[in-house]
């Protein structure tokens, strides 16, 4: 929650609702509960799959698919981020900047855990 919110410093938790429906959620120090993202798929352990709305508007969400494998030394795991059509001329730009994002959340925060290379 310190890097990646949007409620910076009054943001204590996030969190998902398990069902199709469900929301994505990130939820500030006076309980207040911000929107991510609603839940498209729910089957775990191989898929999940929400909207992905994180200051824009239902209309402008993309789509964010991750999957989870059994591989040789642990668990494979792939994000797929789409819909980026949505943001028109913003695409590109915003696109760039998830690239890193998301490397950063999965390599960094969780470079740990992440195979070398991943």
């Amino acid at each position: 929650m310190d890097s990646h919110s949007v409620g910076a410093d009054k943001a204590v938790t996030c969190g998902m609702e398990s069902e199709v429906g469900g929301q994505v959620y990130e939820v500030l120090e006076d309980g207040t509960r911000l929107n991510w993202g609603d839940m498209l798929v729910w089957d775990p352990p191989n898929r999940l799959a929400f909207t992905w709305q994180l200051n824009r508007t239902p209309e402008e969400a993309q789509n964010i698919e991750v999957t989870f494998a059994a591989a040789e030394s642990g668990t494979r795991v792939e994000l797929t981020h789409s819909g980026w059509e949505r943001l028109g001329d913003q695409a590109a730009e915003v696109r760039a900047g998830y690239d890193s994002g998301w490397e950063f959340v999965f390599v960094e925060r969780y470079g740990g855990r992440v195979a070398e290379g991943a």
